[in-house]
């Protein structure tokens, strides 16, 4: 076992025992550190690309760079992992996924739609493992498609993967959201329905209910709504936003 002793900007020296021997177990390793020290990560990853780590280290690295907010830079260095890596196709898809979310974050949605639409475009030529990511693929150019303005765009993306799998609740909320973004509220309201009737705690599908029953103007309605989300899950990412209509809804209209 080798160890690598560095220091961060800021901290003690860090050492830090990888078994760049046994690359399988170095890479987990790597990865937990990249993801919980991320600073640390990095700086045992880039050492560890040095010694040969090879495309593990250099996904490492990556990783750890999200967790510092570069988030551009690690989605261009995912990006480029992806088009060389040796790995078998549903990981080198993988990869380009998580660029994708690198992109994302670096509100950058439009590039991380040519990412997806290029990982499509290898997925639907190729055999059934890589097809296979198809919907997941789909789902996750929907959402950088609606974050861009593209919500018919999206809503179509989300159609294919309803046509294939019609209970995904996911892709139908998502769906939800899009027909509403583009002014279809009864068909919005209609998937935001079939959501809640398979999962009535679904908090995506809750927070679209209450936004189509405000602009159908029926606020009462849509506060109940708000509130039953607040309860059923005060954690999730939506509920900030429940939160935010509700005080938006409470504030008095100006003459």
């Amino acid at each position: 076992m080798l160890a690598l002793t560095m220091a961060a900007t800021g901290t003690p020296a860090l050492a830090v025992d990888l078994p760049v021997e046994d690359p399988p177990a170095a890479y987990a390793q790597c990865m937990d550190l990249a993801r919980t020290r991320p600073r640390q990560g990095f700086e045992v990853a880039v050492t560890w690309q040095g010694l040969g780590g090879g495309e593990a280290a250099r996904h490492c690295a990556a990783v750890a760079l999200l967790g510092l907010g570069q988030h551009a830079e690690a989605a261009t260095r995912l990006e480029t992992l992806a088009q060389g890596s040796r790995q078998p196709l549903p990981l080198r898809l993988d990869l380009l996924a998580q660029a994708a979310t690198a992109w994302m974050l670096a509100r950058d949605p439009a590039r991380a739609d040519a990412v997806l639409t290029t990982a499509l475009e290898i997925a639907d030529r190729s055999g059934a493992e890589a097809r296979a990511l198809v919907p997941d693929l789909l789902i996750d150019r929907a959402t950088a498609r609606a974050a861009a303005g593209a919500v018919l765009q999206a809503a179509r993306d989300l159609d294919r993967v309803l046509d294939a799998q019609p209970n995904n609740l996911e892709a139908r909320a998502l769906r939800a959201s899009a027909l509403r973004q583009a002014g279809s509220l009864a068909a919005a309201e209609a998937d935001a329905a079939a959501v809640l009737a398979a999962d009535p705690t679904h908090a995506g599908a809750l927070l679209e209910t209450g936004n189509i029953q405000r602009l159908s103007g029926r606020p009462d309605q849509a506060r109940a709504t708000w509130l039953r989300l607040l309860e059923v899950a005060p954690e999730a990412p939506e509920a900030q936003a429940a939160r935010d209509n509700l005080a938006a809804l409470d504030v008095p209209a100006e003459n």
